[in-house]
């Protein structure tokens, strides 16, 4: 946005009696000192819903003067939630955040409706009927007013902030991609924030937003993706968090906060989730706990595997019934107070039911593809390593269903017995080597070695070798 599109905007609002608030922007007047930039935002706030439709049509006059694109910003079309096939000329660049102050008593609907309506209608309505209809009905019903010309300015999204008495800030965003019809996905969450909940990993599966009595829980139900005409079978509930403090400057300070904010998290997430699961009609699976932890924390890694292993016993009966599989933690780590930052990432997951599996990565740019990667932190080497941080879940396969039904039956999947077996030699060998005076000896990898035997056509035994879950056995 030129230095005198912004001057004009910012005095014509002041003369509706809105305050102008400095930005680095006003200091950069000379436009030889603005940077070549193309896309531009627009953040404006109302003390009435009404004051925003009155002054909308000079709100989209400040993206008039949209300059050419050139290549100073990368081409559109990087992955994203939703793939986008358009090419840069075509993409819609621009962001508009409207915050409004209402003591109207409209629920969440009401208002999704309201603005729903101005942005999809394709032709202007008066501000008195618009007003009355506001009172009266949603507030997604104003956003469908003025669709073609949102499109016509350049507008890729549309976020609208209410504020309400008593209420937190409530969110509603409406994107070009989706023809302005509300982006439900991102309700009550502020879009420049969202991708610290790293929704694009769950593209695997289509989304539904469920309404949370906790402003700190994210709750998504998610349905496989599958070919057109086939049945979903692959159900689950994705819960994920943001815990956002000040950078803790002792391990001691550091390990207690983490402790502490998490095992009350996970509870939060686990009432959450235990309100959905009796209130859903389809049966989940593979349920999955994403909590990501913004602040800096000095601490080993080690022993953060530790604390969790214990939580996560602690309360795995509730887990298990809420069919809880799978968990992912996401935290900044400092070894020492002047150490470097180092994004770690804990891993848990418990398929099978009785073998819970930790694993330690932190994250590592490529230097020749620039991207950003998951390595394994210590010795072991677990499933992801080596792979971008944004690789999408995998959705149930063949094994994981069939076990699932044996373990709705309140039985063990056959192919998980020779498991316990190696996990119980294991534990055994563990405890051998606590009573032993001379040296441990290292653990065989060839501790348990097992044969799969079928019956052939003439009902004699043969040796069968063939993946986990290959047999036909109803």
């Amino acid at each position: 946005m030129s230095a005198s599109r912004r001057m004009s905007f910012s005095s014509n609002l002041n003369h509706y009696g809105m305050i102008h608030v400095a930005s680095v922007s006003d200091v950069l007047l000379d436009n030889s000192f603005t940077p070549p930039c193309q896309r531009m935002g627009g953040m404006v706030s109302f003390r009435t819903f009404e004051d925003f439709v009155r002054l909308f049509d000079e709100i989209m006059g400040c993206f008039c003067d949209s300059p050419p694109q050139s290549p100073t910003f990368p081409e559109a079309g990087h992955p994203s939630l939703y793939d986008e096939d358009k090419s840069a000329r075509e993409e819609p660049i621009h962001i508009l955040n409207v915050a409004i102050k209402t003591d109207c008593d409209i629920d969440d609907e009401g208002l999704a409706g309201m603005f729903r309506e101005f942005t999809q209608s394709k032709d202007r309505i008066l501000v008195n009927d618009l007003w009355r209809r506001l009172k009266q009905t949603v507030e997604m019903e104003f956003l469908q007013v003025l669709k073609s010309v949102l499109i016509d300015h350049g507008i890729r999204r549309l976020t609208f902030l209410v504020a309400q008495k008593r209420e937190f800030p409530k969110f509603f965003t409406f994107r070009a991609r989706d023809k302005f019809e509300e982006d439900r996905i991102y309700r009550h969450l502020e879009p420049a924030l969202a991708f610290q909940l790293e929704l694009n990993r769950m593209r695997n599966f289509d989304l539904t937003a469920i309404p949370c009595a906790n402003h700190k829980m994210h709750l998504y139900l998610g349905a496989a993706k599958v070919e057109a005409g086939a049945e979903v079978t692959d159900y689950r509930f994705f819960v994920r968090a943001i815990i956002r403090h000040s950078d803790l400057v002792t391990k001691e300070a550091s390990f207690e906060y983490l402790q502490n904010e998490g095992e009350r998290l996970l509870l939060e997430a686990m009432d959450e989730l235990e309100v959905a699961f009796n209130n859903t009609n389809v049966r989940t699976d593979c349920n999955h706990i994403f909590l990501n932890f913004v602040p800096t924390v000095i601490m080993d890694p080690s022993k953060i595997e530790e604390s969790v292993r214990s939580m996560v016993m602690r309360y795995g009966s509730r887990l298990w019934k809420l069919r809880v599989l799978q968990a992912e933690l996401k935290i900044n780590i400092r070894l020492t107070p002047t150490g470097k930052a180092i994004p770690i990432r804990l891993f848990l997951t418990n398929e099978s039911g009785y073998y819970l599996d930790i694993s330690l990565y932190k994250e590592v740019t490529d230097s020749r593809t620039a991207q950003i990667m998951f390595q394994a932190y210590g010795d072991k080497q677990g499933p992801l390593h080596g792979m971008l941080i944004n690789t999408p879940y995998v959705t149930k396969d063949l094994l994981q269903s069939k076990r699932f039904q044996a373990q709705s039956l309140g039985t063990t999947y056959v192919y998980d017995i020779t498991e316990m077996f190696r996990q119980s030699l294991i534990k055994l060998w563990a405890f051998m080597n606590d009573l032993a005076t001379l040296p441990a000896p290292p653990l065989p990898s060839d501790m348990l070695t097992y044969t799969e035997l079928v019956l052939d056509d003439q009902g004699q035994l043969v040796h069968m070798n063939r993946l986990p879950g290959g047999n036909e056995v109803s």
